[in-house]
């Protein structure tokens, strides 16, 4: 795989997620700044793995399974 390949793949996930994370609930509770630093908190969490995985159903974690605690 093409290093484009993988940059191009992450950049759509993150544009999933930051999709997911403009929802009323958040653009109406944060002003601009706080709304920023929350929106790159979510995406990092994402990253991480603690995100549901739509198309497994299953959670991702490092605390899951045998994960350390």
């Amino acid at each position: 795989m093409q290093e484009t390949e993988r940059s191009n793949g992450i950049q759509q996930l993150v544009e999933r997620w930051r999709t997911d994370f403009k929802r009323p609930e958040n653009t109406k509770f944060y002003n601009e700044i706080d709304y920023k630093k929350a929106e790159r908190k979510y995406i990092k969490w994402c990253l991480d793995g603690r995100v549901e995985n739509s198309t497994d159903g299953k959670k991702r974690s490092s605390m899951s399974k045998g994960g350390r605690a």
